[in-house]
């Protein structure tokens, strides 16, 4: 079993903790049960401890609300660093004790620190299949997923990517709200790996121009970065070949900078796109920004009072619980028979668009303009058949 260390009997709210080998702790997260379920990644880091996700689980019932997908928020994790020499026996003991939450009312997935391939075993041991599970719980749709999808095939092979255009489609998003024309944006993005490329390569593909990256290595800065030549240079950690890159014979990978590790986020640009690091954005660099908008890619990638220091420059900020809910997204309109499989993709981002649109036309700092959108979401019986407007919208 997965010992539970906190109930709260006015809610939902559950917080288990678990001794794992090598002296290694392990937490789960339940915010809210909806329809009797709660839904959240799993993620492997050398920070995870019981504040982060129980803040991370409250995340995830905003992000599922705004989604309009009917399901609590919780949060899993292991507090070790991704690349833990015993890391499948971590999981494989996490998973035998996280069975009976799996199979009552907890459904998780990938995230930091761990893979679709891992989360597959996950299951395995647990009896369970998460889109089957919640097509139990909330079958709020007419679209009955395929039967034996796995989540490892609808991330990879259906909706690959889905995290970082998602990210890509509420900048772009952020920037017809505010008017900006995508043919003279910049972009400077934190975060190399499977989102922060993604979210670049949407980006570049609808006109706009990256000019600035950053890795664990230090900062890339270019006029235009040739993101689909970077991606081919860049190992699974998100790192960027710095010895293919000086071999690069293209004039583009000729013409890219080397620059230290702050290099990214003192270029003036439309959108600065941190999507890696939590706290990625501190109190000390809110006067140096030169930006337009933020747009957060990554989970905590700023404090509240640090978004609201932006607001107050004049900086638009779309939070992380709707720019960089791609795959949960995704995932909850398949699970929930919201979405056929082959138009997943399209309404994903149009979901996240339209919640992108909605939170920036309320006019209030990022915090109160999510449990405004929440709320409004909230209203709406679930089996009333409405549905608010920017659900529904078609374009980004």
């Amino acid at each position: 079993m997965c010992p539970l260390v906190e109930v709260d009997a006015d809610s939902d709210r559950e917080l288990h903790h678990v001794a794992l080998p090598y002296g290694i702790d392990g937490w789960v997260a339940i915010d809210r049960l909806v329809n009797g379920v709660a839904a959240g990644g799993l993620r492997v880091h050398r920070s995870v401890d019981a504040a982060e996700v129980r803040a991370l689980a409250s995340a995830m019932s905003d992000k599922w609300a705004l989604m309009g997908i009917p399901l609590g928020g919780a949060k899993a994790g292991i507090a070790a660093p991704a690349d833990h020499p015993h890391k499948g026996r971590l999981l494989e003991a996490f998973a035998e004790h996280l069975s009976p939450l799996l199979q009552e009312r907890l459904i998780t997935g990938p995230d930091m620190g761990t893979t679709f391939p891992e989360l597959e075993s996950v299951f395995a041991i647990a009896g369970v299949d998460p889109i089957a599970q919640l097509w139990d719980a909330a079958p709020v749709g007419p679209y009955r997923p395929p039967a034996g999808l796995t989540l490892h095939e609808l991330g990879t092979l259906q909706v690959p990517d889905i995290t970082g255009r998602g990210v890509g489609a509420a900048a772009l998003a952020a920037m017809g709200s505010a008017g900006v024309d995508i043919a003279v944006a910049t972009a400077a993005v934190q975060g190399f790996g499977a989102v922060g490329a993604a979210a670049a390569e949407e980006f570049v593909r609808h006109g706009g121009r990256v000019v600035a990256i950053a890795d664990e290595l230090g900062s890339l800065c270019a006029e235009a970065l040739p993101i689909t030549s970077l991606r081919r240079i860049t190992d699974a950690h998100g790192r960027v070949d710095r010895a293919a890159l000086a071999a690069g014979t293209t004039a583009a990978l000729q013409a890219v900078r080397q620059q230290g590790p702050d290099a990214w986020w003192q270029q003036e640009v439309t959108l600065l796109i941190p999507a890696a690091v939590a706290d990625a954005i501190t109190p000390a660099m809110v006067p140096q920004l030169r930006c337009q908008a933020l747009i957060e890619g990554g989970n905590i990638v700023a404090s509240p009072s640090v978004e609201e220091a932006l607001v107050r420059r004049g900086v638009k900020v779309v939070p992380d619980v709707i720019a960089g809910a791609g795959l949960a997204c995704a995932f909850g309109l398949l699970g929930t028979g919201q979405a056929p499989l082959e138009n997943l993709g399209t309404l994903t981002l149009h979901r996240i668009a339209g919640a992108t649109h909605a939170l920036l036309h309320t006019g209030l700092e990022p915090r109160a303009a999510v449990r405004e959108l929440v709320a409004q979401i909230e209203a709406v019986p679930q089996d009333s058949g409405e549905v608010v407007p920017w659900l529904v919208r078609e374009d980004y």
